[in-house]
């Protein structure tokens, strides 16, 4: 029984994680640290964007399981490749 109710808890944990992973799949840039598109030499006065996320957020690694979120990761990819 109390093996049961272990997978029960587990089914229900990463049913959440997915949901998660779907509906909020943008998370904080690791290279800018979340300022919102400011590279590493970003000032109030000298403003650039960051070169990886293009805005201060990207879409999480574990949210491109997703086949809605991989598209617009290429998308966004092929759009800062485009601008270059």
């Amino acid at each position: 029984m109390h093996v049961l109710i272990l997978i029960a808890i587990a089914a229900l944990a990463a049913a959440a994680f997915l949901a998660w992973t779907y509906w909020w799949p943008l998370g904080p840039c690791p290279r800018c640290a979340g300022r919102r598109g400011r590279g590493w030499g970003s000032t109030p006065r000298a403003y650039n964007r960051c070169g990886r996320c293009d805005g201060g957020e990207r879409i999480r690694p574990l949210s491109l399981t997703w086949p809605v979120h991989r598209t617009e990761a290429r998308r966004r990819r092929e759009a800062r490749r485009a601008r270059r």
